[in-house]
């Protein structure tokens, strides 16, 4: 993704449905991500746009955390906790590389 992202503007847009096949829509307006070295911080999103609400500003600046490479500022490994690699924090207000659990 670095390497789409550092050379010029992007756009970064979700489309997220859920268990009762309601849409909505995230869309920030310039999204980079640092490199290797870097830890693929997650540099810039820019502006955000849509009908999901803004979930995902709260990880910028944040690098990214797998189960192998605890980067989040959590005590334990967000990725390993909640089961997928994401920019945490301590540990989320969004994750779509987790599970796809229903609400009550």
């Amino acid at each position: 993704i670095h390497a789409l992202t550092n050379s010029r503007s992007h756009e970064l847009w979700f489309q997220l449905e859920d268990f009762e096949n309601e849409k909505r829509v995230a869309k920030y307006d310039n999204f980079a991500i640092g490199n290797a070295q870097d830890k693929y911080e997650l540099i810039t999103l820019g502006q955000y746009s849509g009908t999901a609400g803004d979930s995902f500003t709260t990880h910028r600046g944040e690098k990214f955390t797998t189960k192998d490479s605890h980067n989040d500022k959590d005590a334990s490994n967000c990725a390993v906790q909640y089961t997928g690699a994401w920019w945490y924090k301590k540990c989320h207000a969004s994750n779509l590389n987790g599970l796809y659990l229903g609400g009550e």
